[in-house]
């Protein structure tokens, strides 16, 4: 097998998960600093929404650009590649061993709440490859979630990177259990170049009878335990991503619930106990600023990428959808529900990368309600 490799003429970006919500637009904003390759495991549509054109969806390709797009973007280049097959893996160890990029993994399962072991552990191989890639000055970015620091039952708690992690339901003996097996695993695939068995991982995680309810957090926790082992690594915990098409990519998060049952016939939002809990949010914008930073200094170890004015509880979210969107909407509570609370400490990523979060949630969900 033949690949066309694109020369990535200076240093630059390797992204992963470039048809997501994040990397798309991500790597849109890198190409302007630097050659930026854009590596996904799903094939790309035909035409793509930034304006590059497939050359084959089945061939292993990088794609060729739309003229216009090209002429706006000449350092956006895309390759669909899954690097669990070892014909893949080895293209692109070369590339990254000659090019020595800054690599952002931003890659992982959107729908938390259908995503089976199976295509978790799947995200944690990936990342464990991309580990066993990397050269120890490379820099790489991964990009986790404050799903990993469990819930509170304190309204006065604040998450911090210090934090031990104990409201996760796994232990150190059974992460580091899975993390070794995992090592192993990669390793084998690299050494025999064949197609890495996953099933004695899944088989792993299924004996720890972990609550389904946290598998994404402990999916997340097990990558970050295998990217912060690297010399010159950084994790980007991040709370809630809103802007930029949210609602329709992320379609079972709470602000996306809200506002697509606003415009049923009869609409109501039914919210368990009474909607004391919360959760934070932060702008995709944001979000993309903070990457910017994290990848460009050399900075190690855990940040929270959030904005702490987006505090916000379900009930208040609720109203705050109700009266920009449709007033005629019902705001019912039901059941009983032990109230969880996430909130987070920013301070780290303020002082460290300089982050500051700027785009504000009212102000979002009262434009939206403009646009529709």
């Amino acid at each position: 097998m033949h690949y066309k490799i694109i020369d990535i003429y200076q240093k630059g970006f390797v992204i992963f998960g470039g048809s997501g919500f994040i990397g798309k637009p991500l790597g849109q904003e890198l190409a302007r600093l630097a050659p930026s390759l854009i590596v996904s495991r799903d094939p790309f549509p035909k035409i793509h929404p930034y304006g590059f054109v497939q050359i084959d969806p089945t061939a292993q390709e990088i794609v060729a650009f739309n003229p216009v797009f090209a002429s706006l973007y000449p350092n956006y280049n895309v390759w669909t590649a899954n690097i669990m097959l070892p014909e893949k893996f080895m293209v692109l160890a070369s590339v990254l061993y000659s090019l020595n990029p800054i690599i952002i993994d931003t890659a992982g399962v959107t729908d938390v709440r259908t995503s089976t072991v199976k295509d978790l552990v799947q995200d944690i191989v990936k990342t464990a490859m991309l580990c066993q890639l990397m050269s120890p000055p490379q820099r790489l970015v991964f990009i986790s979630s404050t799903e990993v620091y469990g819930y509170s039952a304190d309204p006065n708690n604040v998450f911090s990177e210090d934090d031990d992690l104990s409201g996760l339901p796994i232990n150190k003996e059974q992460l580091t259990a899975i993390s070794e097996l995992i090592k192993y695993q990669v390793k084998q695939s690299i050494l025999t170049q064949t197609l890495m068995d996953i099933n004695p991982i899944v088989s792993k995680f299924e004996t720890y009878n972990f609550p389904a309810r946290w598998y994404y957090a402990i999916a997340k926790r097990i990558s970050e335990t295998l990217v912060l082992e690297q010399l010159n690594s950084i994790v980007l915990r991040l709370s809630n991503v809103f802007g930029a098409g949210a609602e329709y990519l992320q379609p079972n998060k709470v602000l996306s619930v809200f506002i697509g049952k606003a415009f049923l016939p009869e609409p109501k939002f039914v919210l368990q106990g009474d909607g004391g809990s919360t959760r934070t949010f932060i702008h995709l914008h944001d979000v993309i600023e903070a990457i910017k930073l994290a990848s460009l200094s050399n900075v190690k170890g855990i940040f929270n990428i959030t904005n702490r004015d987006n505090y916000i509880s379900i009930l208040t979210l609720a109203e705050l959808v109700r009266d920009n969107f449709n007033m005629q909407v019902q705001i019912a509570c039901q059941g009983s529900h032990d109230n969880d609370y996430f909130q987070f400490d920013t301070t780290k990523a303020e002082e460290e990368l300089g982050f500051q979060s700027q785009k504000s949630l009212k102000e979002h969900i009262e434009n939206k309600a403009v646009d529709y």
